[in-house]
């Protein structure tokens, strides 16, 4: 039990410590300090959760279009075969993955013009310095947020019979 008090004690004293320290001086302020730093941090979620989906486009573009360069000659060769069912049966997997990546890209690609591995690396690493700096931010707005949420604590025994 007096172990209780102090440790009440030492809360009620941090806690008065962090609203002087921030110039809070009303119940309002602080729930409105509060749902600033909730709002700041689901903005900052999501747009880092946005930043890592097209990161992951970026890849799979970068993918497909690495197999599409790599495997176009084979798919000429097959095109301009004479007997294209022993070739195909030959380069089967060469053939079915520069098909897929054929598929892919026609589909993301409007524009019907393949865009450089040079110009998507670029996207890439424009894309995962965001990522990088959202990162930073979202860790600071988390740690924000922890401060202003009150934080619950496990149910003690005592807390329980009564």
């Amino acid at each position: 039990e007096h172990w209780a008090k102090i440790n009440n004690l030492k809360q009620a004293s941090k806690t008065l410590n962090y609203l002087t320290e921030h110039n809070i001086n009303s119940y309002s302020e602080l729930e409105s300090r509060i749902d600033e730093t909730c709002k700041q941090f689901d903005d900052t979620a999501d747009k880092f959760k946005s930043v890592e989906r097209n990161l992951n486009d970026i890849n799979i573009l970068r993918k497909h279009i690495s197999t599409y360069k790599a495997l176009r000659p084979v798919y000429d060769k097959y095109v301009k075969s004479n007997n294209k069912a022993k070739f195909e049966k030959e380069h089967q997997r060469e053939i079915i993955l520069f098909k897929a990546s054929h598929k892919y890209l026609s589909q993301e690609q409007t524009d019907r013009k393949l865009p450089t591995l040079e110009s998507v690396n670029v996207q890439r690493m424009e894309l995962e310095e965001q990522r990088q700096k959202l990162y930073t931010d979202y860790r600071k707005a988390k740690k924000e947020a922890m401060l202003h949420t009150p934080q619950r604590s496990e149910p003690t025994r005592e807390n329980q019979i009564e």
